[in-house]
């Protein structure tokens, strides 16, 4: 595929995606309800309590830049919060325990579906914001999936099996980013 055709893939791809957003924001006021009636109720896990960092947007375009990863639009905040790697942990397993998953449906909700899911919630929930809903490449082809950013380094989730990992290290590349 040439790559003016697997950029306009990878654009369509995020378009839907961002689209999907209004829905997300929804379900995520809804969801946000009904986890604070179970905490008062003593039926749902608490949120975990985790420490977090700010940077400038200045600081994190530039951290973006470092590793070649081209911004889908300038940054959106001026502020970037995060998590050190074991919060970060706390989050996915927080997300991926309590709330209900989707089924996977190919070409209506899939990768870019997950994708979003998984970074609406973090920032809903936790306030982390130095994540990104990312475009790029996988051993399977074009993908979605997210990367975030620790006290140390850059992360890769798959968001369609909660799994995290460190950065390259299952052939994940990410080219565009949404923060």
């Amino acid at each position: 595929m040439c790559r003016v055709s697997e950029h306009r893939d990878l654009k369509n791809k995020l378009d839907e995606a961002l689209s999907r957003n209004v829905l997300l924001t929804e379900q995520i006021a809804s969801l946000k309800t009904r986890i604070s009636e179970l905490e008062t109720s003593g039926a749902f896990p608490e949120k975990p309590t985790i420490t977090t960092m700010t940077m400038d947007a200045a600081h994190v375009r530039g951290e973006i830049r470092a590793q070649d990863i081209e911004l889908v639009r300038s940054l959106l905040d001026s502020q970037y919060q995060y998590t050190t790697a074991e919060g970060w942990m706390e989050v996915w397993s927080y997300i991926y325990f309590v709330f209900p998953w989707p089924s996977y449906t190919r070409q209506f909700f899939d990768c870019d579906g997950f994708a979003a899911l998984a970074w609406s919630l973090a920032q809903a929930f936790f306030n982390l914001n130095y994540c990104a809903l990312t475009i790029g490449t996988a051993p399977m082809g074009s993908h979605a999936f997210i990367v975030y950013r620790d006290d140390v380094e850059w992360m890769c989730l798959e968001p369609q099996s909660g799994q995290f990992f460190d950065w390259g290290e299952r052939g994940y590349t990410p080219q565009e980013v949404l923060m």
